[in-house]
């Protein structure tokens, strides 16, 4: 099949290319944090209908939704500030 790459390559391109060290504690937290979380949800901006990436903010251990729209949003709808760091689930 012509534009298919071969498993190894595959393989390659999905291993990260940074990866992310954290104290355990923070770690474990934040993946607790993970599992209880929907994978995704409405934009909590009152006039937006989209759907968007449920994350958690690595610093604050927050959580927030990542909206086609509004960006990086908290779930009260204020707008996330500067370029923090997220986690997301990994299904």
């Amino acid at each position: 099949m012509a534009g298919l790459l071969p498993l190894e390559v595959l393989d390659e391109a999905a291993t990260p290319l940074l990866r992310l060290v954290l104290p355990r504690e923070k770690r474990d937290r934040l993946a607790r944090r993970m599992a209880g979380v929907a994978p995704r949800r409405r934009c909590p901006v009152w006039s937006c209908v989209a759907q968007g990436l449920v994350v958690v903010l690595i610093d604050s251990e927050a959580e927030a939704v990542l909206c086609p729209r509004h960006e990086l949003v908290y779930l009260d709808g204020r707008r996330v500030e500067g370029q923090p760091m997220f986690a997301t689930a990994a299904w």
